[in-house]
């Protein structure tokens, strides 16, 4: 996962301007996998700041969070609100995850 993480930012360095990522990045706990994480997503200029840090997935009855959104903070993008909204509240699923919402403020330099 490391890998594919250090591929992508890699990638992601070559795109000018405001940017934000999110997925399931398969990183929970205070592992090692979370830490080294990220670790390099913020020696990238990514930020993952949340209002909450609650899980987004179950694993084997264990609630873990899993997904996140990461943006370049530098490029005058600030997050104003994110949460993690809970299946139990989501009339339809359509995943096996629950989903973040954020909202984000683009502010010119």
């Amino acid at each position: 996962r490391q890998g594919q993480l250090e591929f992508l930012l890699k990638a992601l360095s070559k795109i000018n301007g405001p940017l934000i990522v999110g997925g399931d990045f398969n990183t929970w706990g205070t592992s090692y996998l979370e830490k080294s994480f990220f670790a390099a997503a913020e020696r990238a200029g990514f930020s993952w700041e949340a209002n909450d840090n609650r899980a987004t997935f179950s694993m084997v009855g264990a609630p873990v969070r899993l997904d996140y959104l990461l943006f370049r903070k530098g490029d005058g993008l600030h997050r104003t609100l994110a949460m993690t909204l809970s299946s139990i509240n989501r009339p339809v699923m359509i995943s096996d995850h629950d989903p973040i919402y954020s909202r984000f403020q683009l502010i010119p330099k």
